[in-house]
């Protein structure tokens, strides 16, 4: 996958916060290291894991010690932001691949396919009514004949009422 989620909130986590003062980065850096993992995440072969991170990147990147994103680390484990076995925690809310959502679909077809192959479907082409249809009781004979009739009244009233207005 290409992408991941970034959910509404990220910069304002107060988690984050934390993470700063104890790190001695900027709150901006904070969230910007926060992003670095979600990217590293997102791009690992075990979807979700910061296994492996390069702390020195970040830290070229603000142009500040290591030593302060190892902090920064180490705090982000402290607030649960990463988890024991080195993953992110909340990655399960980034949702399914396109891989398992494609999976999910064909099994869901294949079920549907299969209980349309066990009943059987009408014949198509004009078929005999059936006298216990409801459809050909004499009420809804003469409903339809009655609604026929009102949609014919409704339509010369209009025509009348239009011809009049010309005049």
């Amino acid at each position: 996958m290409d992408w991941y989620k970034l959910h509404h909130g990220l910069p304002y986590d107060a988690r984050l916060g934390v993470v700063a003062r104890r790190s001695g980065l900027r709150r901006a850096e904070a969230v910007c290291l926060m992003l670095c993992l979600l990217d590293h995440a997102s791009r690992a072969a075990r979807r979700g894991s910061v296994d492996g991170f390069d702390i020195e990147l970040p830290a070229t990147l603000f142009n500040c010690d290591p030593a302060k994103v190892d902090a920064a680390m180490a705090a982000f484990r402290d607030k649960g932001i990463i988890t024991d076995d080195k993953r992110l925690a909340d990655w399960e809310r980034q949702g399914v691949t396109g891989a398992e959502r494609q999976r999910d679909y064909r099994a869901r077809k294949r079920v549907r396919d299969e209980l349309q192959s066990q009943t059987p479907t009408p014949k198509k082409g004009r078929q005999e009514r059936n006298p216990s249809d409801p459809d050909d009781t004499e009420e809804t004979l003469a409903r339809r004949k009655r609604l026929s009739q009102q949609a014919i009244t409704r339509s010369t009233q209009r025509r009348n009422s239009h011809e009049g207005a010309a005049e």
